[in-house]
């Protein structure tokens, strides 16, 4: 029983300092700040290393924490992610690739005449990642995974919805 709510603290910790990392810098003046003492160059590296740990621990806490089936699995289910994917890259290359005013690394070179994926979907790495985590909800129906996917459909959505209001 005290390895279950070990496994269970750890997701909530792993979770909590993922939407930190995320909630913290994208507030404005700290990330002015940031990027002032840092450089925007180091700024970013900084800011993609330590969001690549956090999403780590938050992958390796969903694994490791205790098993709570919620819906069985079935073989046809791995056919969600696969598809879903599909979509997921094709918005990520968009994202990586097209200018776009609402990303923090890609805002050189945009033309709102020729707006691009930005035009149609607003924010294409935050529609990657909604599609990525909301595609694998279906063939993990356990608990943790269930925790672990829905929080980040929730934070591409609350991201989207802020890019709407042009915070």
């Amino acid at each position: 029983m005290l390895s279950d709510a070990a496994g269970w603290g750890e997701l909530a910790a792993a979770m909590t300092v993922f939407l930190l990392t995320h909630a913290i810098p994208a507030r404005p003046a700290l990330r002015g700040r940031l990027v002032t003492l840092l450089g925007r160059r180091a700024y970013l590296i900084a800011y993609s290393v330590v969001s690549l740990l956090a999403l780590a621990w938050v992958i390796g806490a969903a694994a490791n924490a205790p098993y709570l089936e919620l819906w069985p699995r079935a073989d046809w289910q791995s056919l969600v992610p696969a598809i879903g994917m599909l979509v997921a890259s094709v918005l990520a290359v968009f994202a990586l690739t097209m200018p776009n005013p609402l990303s923090l690394g890609a805002k050189r070179g945009f033309d709102p005449d020729h707006p691009g994926a930005a035009g149609f979907v607003r924010h294409p790495l935050l529609w990657a990642m909604l599609v990525w985590s909301i595609s694998h909800l279906l063939p993990n129906g356990d608990l943790s995974h269930v925790m672990t996917f829905g929080l980040f459909a929730l934070l591409s959505l609350a991201g989207w919805r802020c890019s709407i209001g042009g915070r």
